[in-house]
């Protein structure tokens, strides 16, 4: 700062910055300093995307591509984005931990490193660095296993033409909805694919209540987004493709991904004092509608 103080970043994430003529522009690498009483965008970064900055007689303008994206007018010395509407949506915060494959790694409901790997060289996510990741305690506590049954090999020719079915369960632990599924005892040695895949989920659902340290009356939430992250991680009976894209014909949008259990500040109109926004933390995906359940 210009004092030579430091100010604490708790997070960092993207913004969606929506403008009144319906624009909207994506900020990304955002950080989160609450201390801090204005909101700044760095003009350094701006070039470093490759925009034009044009300043004159108290008004400054941003283009990208030959298309205005930003406007400001100086005001006591700043200059300030003009008819920005105020968001009343979440900001998830991510703090930095690691590589960027390791934060993929959690985003992605703790993924193999095959299946980050095989994502980065599709193109699918974007990674500035592809070493190897480190040690994650979360998965061995929750994918820790005996060795492996030989299995049988099943191929479909079209979508639902070959459909599996396992009800897992009984759940110890009743999820704070109340959800508790119950089948018959079986064994492993007769695990089919939909009991392989239950047992994936379930190794993804550990790994994320360990990481997040929440109680186990979330499990039901962890599980929907665990199957949430792993129809868009790649598959091998599918030839390393996802099965959102054979299921749409449409490849995968992962920018909206966020690690289980991290926090979020969610907007909320409150008086001249009192906080604008409310502590949360991310458990899921809603279906058939934008945003995150918090």
């Amino acid at each position: 700062m210009g004092n030579n103080r430091y100010c604490e970043i708790i997070g960092v994430s993207s913004v969606l910055l929506k403008l009144s003529n319906n624009r909207e522009v994506l900020l990304k690498g955002v950080r989160h300093v609450p201390k801090l009483k204005r909101h700044l965008i760095s003009l350094g970064m701006i070039d470093d995307l490759g925009c034009f900055i044009y300043i004159e007689k108290g008004s400054m303008k941003v283009e990208r591509q030959g298309r205005v994206i930003l406007n400001s007018r100086k005001v006591e010395g700043l200059y300030i984005v003009k008819n920005v509407i105020k968001p009343k949506y979440a900001l998830i915060s991510e703090t930095e931990k690691g590589n960027e494959l390791e934060l993929w790694h959690r985003r992605l409901s703790h993924i193999s490193e095959k299946g980050l790997t095989e994502l980065q060289k599709q193109r699918l996510i974007q990674a500035r660095e592809v070493k190897r990741f480190g040690f994650c305690e979360h998965c061995i506590f929750g994918k820790s296993k005996r060795l492996k049954f030989s299995k049988g090999q099943h191929h479909s020719k079209a979508t639902l033409g070959y459909v599996h079915g396992d009800l897992w369960g009984p759940a110890r632990t009743h999820s704070w909805r109340g959800s508790r599924h119950r089948t018959v005892a079986y064994t492993l040695q007769q695990n089919g694919v939909a009991e392989r895949m239950n047992r994936t989920l379930m190794e993804r659902v550990r790994c994320m209540i360990s990481e997040a340290k929440i109680s186990e009356n979330f499990w039901a939430e962890a599980l929907a987004t665990a199957t949430y992250t792993v129809n868009r991680s790649p598959c091998v009976s599918i030839d390393m493709k996802t099965p959102e894209e054979r299921w749409t014909g449409a490849t995968p949008k992962l920018f909206n991904l966020k690690p289980f259990g991290c926090t979020a500040y969610v907007y909320i109109k409150q008086n001249k004092i009192e906080p604008r926004a409310l502590k949360c933390m991310f458990i899921g995906y809603p279906d058939f509608v934008k945003g995150y359940k918090l």
